[in-house]
Parts: C-alpha cells; sequence; structure tokens
C-alpha cells in the first residue's frame, strides 16, 4: 500500500506510469491493477488493503510456481479511425454508403 500511495502523490511528475520509479517491476503490474478495479468496483481504503493483499499473494504464488516478472512496457496503442465522413453522415447528407 505504500507504494500505490507514493504513485498516486508523485504520477502527477511523470508522463506515464511507465517512467515512475517502482521500485520493483512487480509492484507497477499491482498497482495499476489495484487502481483499475478501485475505480471499476468504487472501493473504500479498508477494501483497497484488502484488494492490495490479495494481489500481493497472487503474484507471491506465480513467482513461487515459477512464472517471471513481466516488464514494465506501455500497451499497444488503439487503433486509429479512419478519416473522412461516417457511413452515418453521408446518410445524413443525403448519399448513399458506399464501401
Amino acid at each position: 500500500m505504500a507504494e500505490y500511495k507514493r504513485w498516486k502523490s508523485e504520477s502527477w511528475r511523470y508522463g506515464t506510469s511507465e517512467q515512475f520509479p517502482w521500485r520493483h517491476p512487480i509492484l507497477y503490474h499491482i498497482c495499476v491493477e489495484m487502481r483499475r478495479e478501485g475505480i471499476e468496483r468504487r472501493l473504500t481504503q479498508p477494501e483497497m488493503d484488502k484488494l492490495a493483499g490479495v494481489k500481493l499473494a497472487r503474484w507471491e504464488k506465480k513467482l513461487a510456481a515459477g512464472f517471471s516478472v513481466p516488464p514494465i512496457r506501455r500497451q499497444i496503442a488503439a487503433p486509429k479511425t479512419p478519416v473522412g465522413p461516417t457511413p452515418a453522415m453521408q446518410m445524413a447528407a443525403g448519399k448513399r454508403y458506399v464501401e
């Protein structure tokens, strides 16, 4: 939880979470997962503390089973939307949609 709090309070200094100076690569994965689940499920602080324990235990189990810690890297960028009018815009303009 200490690393999660440090990340939340100091992340504004860095462009992305990948640039943040993590004490260990595993903490990046745990903190990002915690943030996503905390927002999605609207968790309270005690629930976040419990979630941190669950995430840490899960990663301990994975590492004990021989898995390695994935590197910290950016996610794949979303595909670009095609330029030009959409079929709905063409229909609204009175044109027939042609692929």
